[in-house]
Parts: structure tokens; C-alpha cells; sequence
């Protein structure tokens, strides 16, 4: 994180050589050779927000990263540093000042291919988006439909999605009943309905609360 608050360099924190001056200075892993790049953002990615012209406050700032298949890319940072707004940048609900971002080759500023990125993405807001008369299981199979499944292709990624996040007892279970920790696990769930070739979760103190399976 920048001394303003910006995201500048995710390889390299500023704070890296005061905290762990015994490590000597970071070194930056080389690139996988086997893996494909899902993820890549260059061009020195920025967005300017909260103002126009003197006034616009700069809440991105040269970020450059690349996310690899296979791969679980951490991104931490204080209040006001810029998480939120990188995450909706990459899946294209703001859209950036300048630079590039492209999922799997396909750039999200590209309209002819938006929808195709998306449908190879799951995303898990900040905030539980869920229907208060709707269960568990029906919440699963709304956006396997929104998704494009059908049939036994939505049965079976339901049930797939209740094992793999430990909520198979609760699938008749009213949204409205549940707690902080199992929306958070339906928010999860549904991300990964439609086996989602990649997957962000915008993560915050809440996950405090989720119980482990």
C-alpha cells in the first residue's frame, strides 16, 4: 500500500524492510510455467472516484498483478486502501480510469465478450445479496438457472455446492433464519455454482463468524 492509500505494487509492501529487516529484501516469485494466467491486469491499472477534475480522489494507482489457474491470490490492506475497489474493477462493476484487465485473455472493456467473462466467474460481494423468502436450495438453483443450467445439471451442481460448503441440512432453510456465518456460506455457495473457472470473494471481519465444516 502507497503512503496515500493507493494500491502501487502488491509484490512488494513498503512496510516489508522496517517489519522483517532480518529476511533482507523481498523477492518476488517467479511466474508458474504450467499454469494458464486467468487473471492479469496491466498498463499500470488506475481509478479516480469520489470527485472529478481537483477534487477526484485516486483510489487506484499503477497496480499491476497477475493471477495464475490454480492459484489463491491474497490481497490484504487497511480501511480506505483500495481492496474493494480493485475487486470491483476486475469483475467489471467499475470500470477502470485506465490501464487493462483481462480474464482468460478476454478484456473486461470489451462488451462483445463481458457476458462470456462472467459466465467463467463466480463473485461473493462483501455484503450477503440474498432473498429473505427463499432458502438455502433455492437460492442455489435461481443462479444455477441465471447460469444457463437446466435439469439434472442443476441438481447436481446444487448438491454439489451443499457438500462442498457444509450446508446440506440447511438447504430448506429460510435465509432470513440463519446466521451471519451460513449467509456467508450461501454467499460462498453461491459463487461457485456452475463450477466457475474463477472465483472472487470480497472478504472482511464477518468471516469471523463463519463456522469451518
Amino acid at each position: 500500500m502507497g503512503q496515500n492509500g493507493t494500491i502501487c505494487d502488491v509484490t512488494t509492501p513498503p512496510l516489508y524492510h522496517n517489519l522483517f529487516p532480518q529476511l533482507g529484501s523481498p523477492q518476488t516469485p517467479p511466474a508458474p510455467t504450467n499454469f494458464a494466467v486467468t487473471v492479469s491486469i496491466s498498463t499500470a491499472l488506475a481509478l479516480q472516484i469520489y470527485g472529478k477534475g481537483n477534487k477526484a480522489k485516486t483510489a487506484l494507482d499503477g497496480v499491476c498483478l497477475t493471477m495464475y489457474q490454480g492459484e489463491i491470490f491474497g490481497l490484504l490492506g487497511h480501511n480506505g486502501a483500495g481492496k474493494t475497489s480493485l475487486h470491483n474493477v476486475i469483475t467489471g462493476l467499475t470500470e477502470s480510469t485506465s490501464g487493462v484487465v483481462e480474464v482468460f485473455g478476454r478484456n473486461i472493456r470489451n462488451a462483445t465478450g463481458f457476458d462470456e467473462i462472467h459466465s467463467l466467474m463466480g463473485i461473493c460481494p462483501q455484503h450477503d445479496l440474498l432473498y429473505e423468502k427463499f432458502t438455502c436450495a433455492e437460492h442455489l438453483r435461481l443462479f444455477a438457472g441465471i447460469k444457463g443450467m437446466t435439469g439434472e445439471q442443476v441438481v447436481a451442481s446444487v448438491s454439489r455446492v451443499l457438500a462442498e460448503t457444509d450446508m446440506a441440512e440447511q438447504q430448506e432453510q429460510l435465509a432470513t433464519t440463519m446466521s451471519g456465518g451460513q449467509k456467508r456460506k450461501l454467499s460462498v455457495g453461491i459463487a461457485l455454482i456452475g463450477d466457475p473457472k474463477v472465483t472472487t470473494c470480497r472478504m472482511n471481519q464477518s468471516w469471523n463468524n463463519v463456522p469451518l465444516p
